[in-house]
């Protein structure tokens, strides 16, 4: 309807056709405009590619049964998983991808990342491959999410290219510009963004099934799935229905799943129960198509050094001098904040200690202005990933959980609050994550600091309470109190079911902790009772529900911020937040950059 209201593709015409020459026209304009408007550029390969076709190097133990396993899929499958981090998660799930794209004829790939900056990351890496696998403009995706506009490296909506397909040099512009606004920008046949666009096609907005309709006969790739709460969650699950009604292949990444979550959400996607689905053994590679699944195991992969695990309190002066006793001979730190205000004190302290220059002090969070955020996010990937060309001698980043999840990062020595377990496993994997011939001796081994409040027996969880759920806190808490040293990826599973397995047993505990842990599990139940009741309230029916044709939508506001959250589309629960634009007194007057 969008398309065929467009009066430069479809012009008025003064005198009547007859319907001959009227199909006849009718079709050739529709043929333009859908040229014109690159939703027919691109057409899926004809036949699968090889692995070493795709990639520029072997496959590895966990790509090669990938590999196995997508010789057996014909049909839309639900695939997840799961194996540490650093093990190919990524370049599994592309191949996976392109194998479905090309036997099924699929319509392209949306990749579904938890935040902008792992979505910014991953576009990168997403655009190479697309680009080396297709050799065409047409397939270059495009970047969705609510600050896409700001970034320098986002294609503009004309971008001219040189192409060389068939031996003949020709000019092409690749105009994206009808794809761009919100409600259209999944419609493009390749998309990276935020996990929060493909909710969306699952709540009561006007335009929902138009977002159903672009995610339809795709893959969908969803990397870091356990960050998601409750309410999330709760989304998530309803969207898997309705992703296998339309007859795309859903690709779930993670490096920590707990049992009951890969539990739910396989009986979403496939709509029954398969318990033999649910005790799937770590890491490993579970499977669901039609009629078929299993579970594919996995060798463990090569074990890690082990990771020293200390406690030191909290107070910002603490990790100071923690910091200072361990990077004496240099070294790369990272300092992990559940808050940002938490992030900003100890940015603060550090800075005034001067443990290192100021240019070897970042700090990295999400309410940075987003010009900035984007530079300090392209520093630290260059300064501190795997690569590592420009790696300091001695650094220190100041971040929140914005460097927790897909982001390469290696660092020397890491400090972090505490956080819920499978949290906690992801930011340890940023230790020593990649093969370096040598560092500073004082941090040639893997050590993690967690930071957390013991003056008595009952643990003081500050403001962090806000962010994750007192109870998981508390028992992750109990799990790891006595632990002196972290053995991955080969107690992942185990400490992951410690912490999320009510029925797990705890250590020994005071009658004090006991009531502590007691009350905790009341109130998170309440507020996960809450949780469910704000997305039922908002999610379209199931695809089976009779009430889908009856039940009127409220026509809930994804553009409209200044309403109560009553009656908005929300991806998330969380408080209100406002977008500010910090302006700067230039010579030639108010400007966003400080130099005008």
């Amino acid at each position: 309807d969008w398309i065929g209201s467009m009066e430069e593709y479809f012009p008025y015409i003064d005198a009547p056709l007859d319907p001959a020459n009227y199909v006849r026209e009718a079709a050739q304009h529709a043929h333009n405009a859908l040229e014109a408007l690159q939703w027919t550029g691109w057409q899926p390969a004809v036949a699968p590619a090889a692995f070493t076709d795709l990639f520029p190097f072997a496959p590895n133990a966990v790509q090669q049964e990938a590999i196995k396993l997508a010789a057996q899929l014909d049909d839309a499958a639900l695939i997840i998983v799961e194996v540490t981090t650093g093990a190919g998660k990524t370049e599994t799930a592309l191949y996976l991808a392109d194998h479905q794209g090309a036997v099924r004829r699929q319509r392209g790939l949306y990749i579904a990342m938890p935040t902008m900056a792992t979505s910014n990351q991953m576009f990168s890496r997403a655009s190479t491959f697309l680009q080396n696998r297709y050799q065409t403009a047409a397939a270059r995706p495009l970047l969705i999410h609510s600050q896409a506009r700001w970034l320098q490296d986002n294609p503009p909506p004309a971008l001219s290219v040189e192409e060389d397909l068939d031996g003949t040099a020709a000019a092409a512009t690749r105009d994206m510009s009808w794809f761009l606004p919100r409600k259209r920008s999944l419609l493009t046949p390749f998309g990276v963004g935020t996990v929060d666009q493909t909710l969306l096609s699952v709540l009561q907005t006007r335009h929902f099934f138009v977002r159903l309709f672009a995610l339809s006969n795709k893959t969908i790739i969803f990397d870091e799935v356990h960050a998601y709460d409750v309410y999330m969650s709760e989304l998530f699950q309803q969207l898997l229905r309705w992703l296998r009604m339309v007859g795309a292949t859903v690709i779930l990444l993670s490096a920590t799943l707990p049992a009951a979550t890969r539990r739910r959400l396989v009986e979403a996607y496939t709509g029954t129960e398969k318990p033999e689905l649910t005790n799937a053994p770590y890491p490993s590679i579970t499977w669901a198509s039609g009629a078929q699944s299993g579970v594919i195991p996995l060798a463990a992969t090569e074990a890690r050094p082990p990771i020293a695990l200390h406690r030191i309190d909290r107070n910002p002066q603490s990790v100071v001098e923690v910091l200072a006793t361990n990077l004496k001979d240099g070294g790369c730190a990272a300092v992990i904040c559940n808050t940002i205000d938490r992030a900003q004190a100890i940015y603060k302290a550090l800075a005034e200690a001067a443990l290192v220059p100021p240019t070897e002090l970042i700090l990295f969070h999400a309410r940075t202005p987003f010009a900035w955020r984007d530079e300090i996010e392209k520093n630290v990937l260059d300064r501190f990933g795997k690569e590592g060309a420009n790696r300091p001698q001695k650094a220190i980043v100041v971040a929140t959980q914005v460097i927790e999840q897909s982001l390469d990062l290696d660092f020397d020595f890491m400090i972090s609050d505490l956080a819920p377990v499978d949290l906690l496993l992801q930011r340890a994997g940023r230790l020593h994550r990649h093969p370096r011939p040598v560092r500073p001796k004082l941090v040639s081994t893997p050590s993690l600091s967690i930071a957390v409040n013991e003056t008595t027996d009952i643990p003081d969880w500050e403001n962090d309470g806000f962010i994750y759920e007192p109870y998981i806190l508390l028992r992750t808490y109990l799990t790891l109190r006595d632990a002196t040293e972290l053995l991955l990826p080969v107690q992942t599973a185990s400490l992951i079911e410690a912490v999320y397995d009510e029925t797990s047993t705890l250590p020994p505990l005071s009658p004090a902790l006991t009531e502590l842990l007691t009350k905790a599990a009341e109130t998170m139940m309440r507020n996960q009772d809450k949780a469910r009741a704000e997305a039922k309230n908002r999610l379209i029916p199931k695809p089976n529900d009779e009430d889908l044709l009856s039940k009127r939508s409220p026509g809930l506001e994804e553009d409209s911020p200044e309403l109560h959250s009553t009656f908005q589309a929300l991806t998330r629960l969380g408080k209100r937040t406002i977008a500010v634009v910090c302006l700067h007194q230039t010579a030639q007057g108010l400007n966003t950059e400080p130099d005008g």
